[in-house]
């Protein structure tokens, strides 16, 4: 496993959305083309649309009303597991209490499965250093919304399911369908 991430500081780039969070360091698998991807085949009358937010950004006075709406209204957060352990990222993240909202999609990535093993065997020994709320819908609830995910298919697969839920629901076609076939 060692191999697959050796060169693993290349799969990150200045702009959070270039970053390759799985497999090869490949300008096509970066993860804003995945949830392009992943949004594109989401069956809906409304098109979703991705815009990506740097954490930092996100956590400065100016910007508290877009996160309200993103607490309230939902969102999809993508947890690199590997930065999630640094302790400023860590702190960005746990100020913006999106993992504590039910309506946040949350996905934590690693670049290969063993990762969350070797992260669990960590956390036991510090006490849950890493202790955000994803942790906690996603054992002890069974929370669909949460999910981990190492793979790029697997990503796609979760996300376009699972972003439905953030999504307004489709109406009902009238009662009456008739006097709207012919106009």
């Amino acid at each position: 496993h060692q191999q697959s991430i050796a060169n693993w500081v290349d799969h990150y780039q200045e702009r959070s959305e270039n970053w390759h969070p799985f497999g090869q360091n490949d300008a096509r698998n970066n993860i804003q083309k995945l949830v392009i991807e992943a949004f594109k085949k989401v069956e809906h009358s409304k098109s979703v649309i991705p815009q990506f937010i740097d954490i930092h950004d996100l956590n400065e006075d100016s910007n508290f009303s877009d996160l309200k709406k993103l607490r309230y209204k939902g969102c999809v957060v993508i947890v690199d597991t590997i930065s999630m352990q640094h302790p400023k990222i860590q702190s960005l993240f746990r100020r913006t209490a999106l993992d504590a909202f039910p309506d946040t999609l949350i996905a934590m990535a690693a670049p290969v499965r063993p990762v969350f093993d070797t992260l669990q065997q960590i956390v036991s020994v510090i006490e849950q250093r890493i202790d955000i709320e994803f942790h906690r819908r996603w054992k002890l609830e069974e929370d669909r919304k949460c999910e981990k995910v190492s793979d790029e298919t697997e990503f796609r697969r979760w996300l376009r399911d699972q972003v439905r839920c953030l999504l307004p629901k489709e109406e009902d076609a009238p009662k009456d369908v008739r006097k709207y076939m012919y106009q």
